[in-house]
């Protein structure tokens, strides 16, 4: 089958891929069994750029993202799933962006697709697949949400809507806290974002950290924004498992604070880093015990 390069597709076999991809990927599984998941994205028009096609490709145990250069030559990152130590999602309207960190030997690597939104149930799907691997635990069907939605009560509709949309389908929300964007004003302007609106959501085998784009200082007055009139259009989602979470640690004084997550993978370290208002610590703590409390427990 031959597909148009428009859009992004999921592939059923490998033999459904055109060059210089289907001579990469015969190289790279020489077996006969099928791939668990494989999905083609074409390259993309961004403000930063063109981006390259690349094949994602999953398997029970590994996954791998090829690259196809401006030569037509296909470069290859593979890495065990057991060694994927973060999972990111970000959509800003018709842009979105796949992330995953992964550890080596020495430290930690990311790969990044950028696709068209068009496609975004694709790129759950890869991450959901991902994120059950890592757990040990196959993706299973959703749970019900309604006992959820009390939890949700408090948090503004637009970010209600975006904890749902990255939530792991197949587990309940145990706790969260919210908080609003900090930021520096002057003369009803906001000079600065020092953090965007977030939540941390603690789920039954995942933190869940969602938050919105981050406003970008500008020192040109006409370039900055008004107070209540600021419309975001995009969600960043990053998945990190309770299983990686070795600790937490908080920082700062004052109406702000800064909190660092840090994820483990033997040998090497990830740390997610965010400033957070000093009203919230004490909710945050208590996620982030509870979190390490069923880090311990038996499955």
């Amino acid at each position: 089958m031959v597909h148009a390069e428009r859009f992004s597709f999921q592939l059923k076999d490998r033999n459904d891929i055109r060059e210089p991809f289907h001579a990469a990927l015969k190289k790279l599984l020489p077996g006969p069994a099928e791939p668990v998941m494989m999905v083609f994205t074409p390259s993309l028009e961004t403000s930063e750029g063109t981006t390259a096609p690349s094949l994602l490709v999953l398997e029970t145990d590994r996954w791998h993202l090829l690259v196809e250069n401006e030569n037509h030559i296909v470069a290859t990152t593979s890495s065990p799933i057991d060694r994927t130590v973060l999972v990111e999602m970000t959509v800003v309207l018709l842009l979105g962006r796949l992330k995953f960190d992964f550890a080596t030997k020495r430290d930690v690597k990311s790969v990044v697709i950028e696709f068209n939104t068009v496609m975004e149930h694709l790129y759950h799907a890869a991450a959901e697949y991902l994120l059950g691997a890592m757990k040990g635990r196959p993706v299973t069907d959703p749970v019900d949400r309604q006992p959820d939605l009390e939890l949700l009560h408090s948090v503004p509709l637009k970010f209600r809507n975006s904890i749902l949309r990255f939530a792991p389908p197949s587990e309940r929300l145990l706790a969260l806290a919210y908080w609003p964007a900090i930021v520096v004003e002057k003369n009803g302007l906001i000079e600065n974002e020092l953090s965007p609106e977030s939540a941390l959501v603690l789920c039954e085998r995942e933190l869940l950290l969602v938050s919105e784009e981050r406003l970008i200082p500008s020192d040109r007055p006409a370039h900055r924004f008004r107070i209540g009139l600021v419309n975001k259009h995009g969600s960043i989602a990053v998945h990190g498992l309770l299983s990686r979470l070795t600790e937490f640690r908080f920082g700062g004084i004052g109406s702000a604070v800064t909190l660092d997550l840090l994820f483990q993978v033997e040998p090497v370290m990830e740390i997610i880093s965010l400033v957070m208002p000093a009203a919230q610590k004490a909710p945050v703590v208590d996620i982030l015990r509870h979190a390490l409390r069923l880090k311990r427990e038996p499955s």
